[in-house]
């Protein structure tokens, strides 16, 4: 988990109703940057999967996702997986997708957290750690969606905040 004194960084919070999540990417209003901590609590299906678009333009032709799938054969199984081939338009940046398991709870509950912290990322999914480092170079690439690729995803809840400079407390 992070350090808690992170927890002292947020700002501006901003809280989204619970909602069943479908195929059509939901932009999160008033949830934009490239300082964020995001807190998200969502049911998955067996077989489904929920994707969180972070640092990404409006038209999505850079962002960075981030994908939770739960096993259609073994409920308890997960798998998060990062996915960085649009997270930069720079050809020379490392895009390699990043992935590991995870353990889904018996009634398909996930507990998300991501840190954006301008090219850092640190996702903690039921307790399992990945950090990368993205490189977007749009600076427009601030937005932030959630999206069910596959199968039903309900949305209990996500929580959002700002996050100030660790070296100015801004």
């Amino acid at each position: 988990a992070p350090a808690p004194e992170v927890a002292k960084l947020r700002h501006d919070h901003v809280e989204v109703a619970p909602f069943e999540l479908g195929n059509e990417p939901v932009h999160l209003d008033g949830v934009t940057g490239d300082q964020l901590d995001l807190e998200l609590r969502v049911r998955l299906d067996a077989g489904s999967a929920i994707q969180l678009s972070v640092r990404a333009k409006p038209d999505r032709r850079e962002q960075t996702v981030i994908e939770v799938e739960r096993s259609r054969r073994d409920a308890a199984a997960g798998v998060l997986r990062l996915h960085r081939s649009r997270s930069s338009l720079d050809p020379a940046v490392d895009t390699d997708p990043r992935s590991g398991p995870i353990r889904v709870a018996d009634n398909g509950r996930v507990d998300l957290r991501v840190l954006v912290d301008h090219s850092a990322l640190e996702i903690f999914a039921n307790g399992r750690p990945l950090a990368a480092r993205i490189y977007p170079t749009q600076l427009e690439a601030q937005g932030v969606s959630v999206l069910a690729p596959r199968g039903r995803v309900d949305v209990e809840r996500i929580d959002a905040w700002q996050m100030a400079d660790i070296w100015d407390g801004t």
